[in-house]
């Protein structure tokens, strides 16, 4: 067994086991990169709660950070999103006479306060002097990527689209690299004012391979094929759940307790963390009809038993399956029968919907 924990169960990082996507992640950054054709790009990950869209985002500005004429800035959605763009884009001019002696820096922004900066300035102020850094770094040949995690329709990025738009009318050198659930993702590309978003790359974080997940358990805990893919099975591919199992294991075992023992105490954490972790949140962007339908499922996953059950036509029920779909949520097994995408999320909707007093 690993002498270090390899597994990390906390959301964002990037995680030393990290399967699949990596010939992705380095694909897109070779897009972002390539200015000299697309002086502007942008790209939208999708996939459910821990399925590993900041993962892949991070791993992707990780791998835009070996480019000696790239900086990467981490953002996240606030409503001071210029103000804090201009905080971690303005330090870079210290550093931009040591790449480009040419460029001249005569600006008043170099010398400001950042605690005092949301007092004194207000948000057109930062957008301009946000478009002056930008003008010098395309002076200099520097590219910026902007990463940009759980975008929503919010003001700020509406804001931001406007301002994505001017910059590509400049050609200067700018990416923006987001991530975000498809609930949100289908609301911002129907805005008229957030084009961008339809010409953006689209990433969608598919499942993790069975086969990938069990090899890797092999490999960090030197354990039986078997045992490995009975582990496998149990993540059902989804990447969180993949990595929550590996510490959750990696803790019994590193104990003392065998196998056997390691994996019943696994389970049963497993169960309570994942449901309290991913799935709570997940069900925060379920409507009502979203639950019963869900609920409909899990006790008979026939469609039609579905409609029967929620006393619909078939063409009202139909279009929240088709949603769902899209949603990562539920897939088709064969014709007219459905199937949960995720671990133990049939148990976890049961439970839901008995708490919230719906049955």
């Amino acid at each position: 067994m690993y002498s270090e924990n390899p597994f990390d169960a906390e959301f964002g990082g990037i995680p030393e086991l990290y399967l699949d996507f990596n010939n992705d992640a380095v694909k897109y950054a070779k897009r972002a990169h390539r200015y000299k054709k697309h002086p502007t790009y942008s790209l939208f990950i999708t996939g459910v709660r821990g399925s590993g869209k900041t993962v892949f985002m991070n791993k992707v500005g990780k791998e835009l950070n070996k480019y000696d004429d790239t900086i990467v800035v981490t953002l996240h959605n606030t409503e001071d999103l210029f103000r804090i763009m201009y905080i971690k884009l303005a330090p870079m001019l210290n550093k931009l006479k040591k790449w480009s002696s040419s460029v001249s820096i005569n600006l008043p922004f170099v010398s400001i306060n950042f605690a005092e900066a949301n007092e004194k300035y207000d948000e057109i102020y930062y957008k301009t002097e946000i478009t002056k850094i930008l003008k010098l770094l395309k002076q200099a040949n520097m590219r910026v990527v902007f990463c940009i995690d759980e975008v929503s329709n919010t003001p700020a990025i509406q804001k931001l689209a406007e301002e994505f738009n001017n910059w590509s009318l400049s050609e200067l050198q700018v990416s923006v690299i987001m991530t975000g659930v498809l609930k949100e993702v289908a609301e911002l590309s129907s805005s008229h004012n957030l084009t961008f978003l339809v010409r953006a790359d689209r990433f969608h974080v598919n499942k993790l391979q069975k086969l990938s997940i069990a090899q890797a358990y092999i490999k960090v805990f030197d354990i039986a094929s078997d045992q490995a893919e009975e582990m496998a099975e149990m993540t059902q591919g989804y990447a969180y759940a993949f990595q929550l199992i590996g510490d959750l294991m990696y803790e019994g075992l590193s104990t003392g307790k065998n196998f056997e023992d390691s994996w019943n105490y696994t389970k049963l954490a497993f169960k309570d963390t994942l449901f309290n972790q991913a799935y709570d949140v997940i069900s925060h962007e379920l409507t009502e009809i979203d639950f019963q339908f869900l609920y409909a499922m899990s006790k008979n996953n026939n469609i039609s038993a579905i409609i029967e059950k929620m006393g619909k036509s078939k063409q009202y029920v139909n279009m929240y399956r088709t949603k769902l779909i899209k949603y990562d949520l539920i897939k088709t097994i064969i014709r007219g029968k459905l199937g949960f995408t995720l671990p133990l999320f049939r148990e976890f909707i049961q439970a839901k919907y008995d708490e919230l007093n719906w049955g």
